[in-house]
This record gives C-alpha cells, sequence and structure tokens, in this order.
C-alpha cells in the first residue's frame, strides 16, 4: 500500500493485490469511517470493500487500509478519492470516487 502524490494536493491510494483479478470489474468501492490508528499519530484506518460486475454479491473483496492523513510535501489531506488497484499481472486500474454517501446511519 501507498500513498502518491500527484500535482499540489491530489494524493492517489495505491494496492498490489496478491491475485489476478481484473480490478477494472471493480463496480463499488465502499470505504467504511476512518478512525485514528493510537499508536501511530496523524494516520487512519479504514476497511475497504470492492464490489465486482458480474459477481454475486455476496462475494466482495474486504481489505484494511491504513493511510496518512497529511503529506507535508503535498499540502493537502489524502481524502480517499483516488484508487489505483494493482494484480499480481502488474495490470493497474484507476478509479475515481465522485461522491460519498453515508448509508446504513440511523
Amino acid at each position: 500500500m501507498s500513498v502518491l502524490v500527484q500535482g499540489q494536493k491530489k494524493q492517489l491510494n495505491r494496492i498490489v493485490f496478491n491475485t489476478e483479478l481484473e480490478f477494472e470489474e471493480v463496480e463499488n468501492l465502499l470505504i467504511s469511517p476512518s478512525q485514528p490508528v493510537p499508536m501511530k499519530p496523524g494516520f487512519q484506518y479504514a476497511n475497504i470493500l470492492l464490489f465486482f460486475k458480474g459477481k454475486p454479491v455476496n462475494q466482495p473483496i474486504l481489505f484494511p487500509y491504513v493511510y496518512k492523513t497529511r503529506l507535508r510535501k503535498a499540502g493537502g489531506k489524502n481524502n480517499l478519492k483516488h484508487w489505483i488497484l494493482v494484480n499480481n499481472q502488474c495490470k493497474e486500474s484507476y478509479h475515481l470516487i465522485k461522491n460519498f454517501t453515508n448509508i446504513g446511519e440511523n
């Protein structure tokens, strides 16, 4: 996992998986609310859930993600909108989250 900086404020969240899955088939990318990491100030933890086109809804991929909220050189904060998912064939897939919607809140 890594965060790449592009330009002044755009931060790309790049994840490399040991799988042959085609990540361009990701239809939905869900992010849990972030929680601070107690032993690492300035870092947040979130669960990421990927849903694929053509797969049954009950077969998503869930993975943990720890990220730094601010990068000094970038001057911005990581808003988790830009994702690059890479499989073990080195095939990259770019995903942009255009807006966030809260689900399941009462």
